[in-house]
This record gives C-alpha cells, structure tokens and sequence, in this order.
C-alpha cells in the first residue's frame, strides 16, 4: 500500500478518521483499522494502476501518489458511512482532481518526479539493487513506412 493506517489518520486527522471511520459509542471510538486499510487498497490499486506502466518504480510511492491515494481513499470512506457522513464538497472536488491528475500522469500530460535524492534536479541516481526500471513507450516511427519508396 502506498499509506499505512497511521499515515491516513496523519493527513486528515484523528477527529475525521473517527467520524468517517469509527467504532463504538461516540464518547469511546476507535478507528476501524480494518475499513481503513480495504479502502486503502483500493486507492492504492487504483493510483498505480493508473501510473505503474509508464513509471513502474511508482510502486514505493511518491508524495503526490500517496496525496492522491489518501483523496481517493477518503472519498471512499466518506461514501460508505451512510447519511451522517455525506459528501462534502471539499471531497468530492479532492476526489475528483486526484482523477483527473491520475489521467494526466497516465496519458504523459504530467510526469512524476521518481528522482532517489528527490533534490529536483532530474538525475536519479541508479541501485542494482532496485528490481523496477523506468521505462517508456512511443508508439512506432511513421517515417520509414511514409519514406518507403523514395
């Protein structure tokens, strides 16, 4: 997963975490680790689907792709809780630039900062260690089949 239960809770705090995903009597509530970490996983599935052919190192995450991740994943808590936790507008609008920045990245218009020092100067140091590579693909050359002949 790119965020952990305790990340979570840490972007949105503790107070929201309880209303959207609590048990118990409203003086006594804990989290529901569990509710929590299932929409967790499918935030996650969804951002690295999105992303992971085009930059298969996105698999460690990023802190825009755990932003997105945590937007997704509030959304959906907030979604299943029923008439007491209805979508706000602020949400929903989170939700819905996650998405459309998640297309952005997919389709090229964006690209991700997977620098190893995260200095912002582009040049990611290699590890032999690290099984992902980054990878691209452009679709085939029209210029030979157009020149054939000349």
């Amino acid at each position: 997963m790119l965020l952990t239960v305790d990340e979570f809770a840490g972007v949105f705090g503790e107070e929201e975490c309880l209303q959207i995903a609590g048990l118990g009597p409203r003086d006594d509530r804990v989290l529901d680790r569990a509710r929590i970490e299932e929409a967790l996983t499918h935030a996650t599935s969804l951002v690295l689907g999105y992303v992971v052919e085009r930059w298969p190192a996105a698999v460690a995450g990023t802190p825009l792709l755990k932003g997105f991740a945590a937007d997704i994943a509030r959304w959906r808590l907030r979604g299943r809780g029923g008439q007491q936790t209805a979508m706000n507008d602020t949400v929903q609008k989170r939700y819905d630039e996650a998405l459309g920045r998640l297309r952005d990245l997919a389709s090229g218009k964006m690209t991700l900062d997977l620098t190893a020092a995260g200095d912002g100067s582009g040049a990611a140091t290699l590890d032999a260690s690290n099984e992902f590579a980054v990878r691209a693909s452009a679709p085939p050359a029209r210029a030979p089949g157009a020149l054939e002949g000349w």
